[in-house]
């Protein structure tokens, strides 16, 4: 008999915005023929589906971060021949929750049991610390980035979602919905609460319009770490920054972003900003006078999003943007999931965007 279904679909299924999402993972169900081994362990797979109406759903799953080295994985156990696997994953999911609750389904892989537990929580925005030890991770951290701010990602946890990319997707209609992307922002700390409190506001004086501005996690500590221009800075007469520049205490807020339709930007002729890009490449040969002519904001008509990869100067040494920046164009693409402090001492006198041991506190 194949004991591998796919789980009740009343389980997994959820109302949203007039329609149902569904949440289709495989999973084995029979708990009482598990052949364990000696080397056997179990992790716990916990997850949830933040489905708020104002926002589209998405997916998060619960890691656990373990010290020296700095490393994120599921919560896991070994386990001995004698031991009842469900029993064992059953109390460890409880003690990680603070309730009870039972297992849905496992996967087995390499001697590895995956035990999966569906979390009926909501999304709740907290300061979390490099100390704490459960993240509450996107699809995309794990699948893409590997990792959460700077700490690594186990290879085991991404690699079970590559090999089962059931867990990776919540469907509407046999149609696989939007994956939301990772991204942060950051200023001083007196500033963070704020908007984590009401959102990021747009920018009002940026290039490509009066849009939300949110970056890659290194780019971000470059704004939560100095001004932009490295010089002092004062709030209500209260100086939040050395003579150079450097905030006295900056703070990061991590983001969960639709992208929806988006543009990805390329130094190439055909790309809808090059004639910009190429005009400050070739600032030396008087060409400035064309920037009034490019049309920077158009770029809202066709789609809801800019990506800023790399993009090197040819001419010139340096680059147009470096550490990847993504421009939204509606508010409510953007979820807040946590706020940060900045360890200042991990920052140097100015920021380096190649440095790769910034972290937070």
């Amino acid at each position: 008999m194949n004991n591998n279904i796919f789980i009740n679909p009343k389980l997994n299924t959820y109302k949203h915005g007039g329609g149902k999402i569904h949440y289709p993972i495989k999973l084995k169900t029979n708990f009482k023929n598990i052949n364990i081994t000696n080397e056997s362990s179990i992790n716990i797979c916990i997850y949830r589906i933040n489905n708020q109406e104002q926002h589209k759903p998405f997916l998060q799953y619960l890691l656990y971060k373990f010290d020296k080295p700095d490393i994120i994985s599921f919560p896991f156990k070994k386990i001995k021949q004698k031991d009842n696997p469900k029993n064992i994953a059953d109390k460890l999911a409880q003690k990680l929750l603070n309730y009870k609750i039972e297992s849905m389904g496992y996967i087995i892989s390499n001697d590895i049991f995956y035990f999966f537990y569906k979390d009926n929580t909501t999304l709740t925005v907290s300061n979390k610390f490099k100390n704490d030890k459960l993240w509450w991770c996107l699809i995309d951290e794990i699948c893409n980035h590997n990792q959460v701010l700077n700490f690594p990602i186990h290879k085991k946890c991404y690699q079970l979602f590559y090999k089962n990319p059931s867990l990776i997707y919540l469907k509407k209609n046999k149609r696989k919905l939007d994956i939301p992307i990772i991204a942060y922002y950051g200023d001083t700390i007196e500033l963070i609460n704020y908007i984590a409190s009401l959102g990021l506001r747009a920018s009002q004086y940026r290039t490509f319009g009066p849009y939300y501005y949110f970056s890659s996690y290194i780019k971000s500590i470059a704004w939560g770490g100095w001004t932009s221009n490295y010089k002092k800075r004062l709030i209500l007469n209260k100086k939040i920054t050395d003579d150079n520049g450097k905030y006295k205490q900056g703070g990061l807020i991590r983001f969960a972003l639709f992208l929806d339709k988006h543009y990805v930007m390329l130094y190439q002729k055909n790309d809808l900003f090059y004639k910009f890009i190429d005009n400050l490449n070739n600032i030396d040969k008087k060409s400035s006078k064309k920037l009034k002519n490019i049309k920077l904001f158009d770029w809202t008509n066709q789609y809801n999003s800019l990506v800023l990869g790399n993009i090197k100067y040819k001419n010139l040494s340096g680059y147009f943007n470096i550490n990847t920046e993504y421009v939204v164009k509606d508010f409510n693409q953007q979820i807040v999931l946590s706020t940060h402090e900045i360890d200042t001492k991990t920052l140097k006198t100015n920021w380096d965007p190649l440095y790769k041991k910034y972290l937070i506190k």
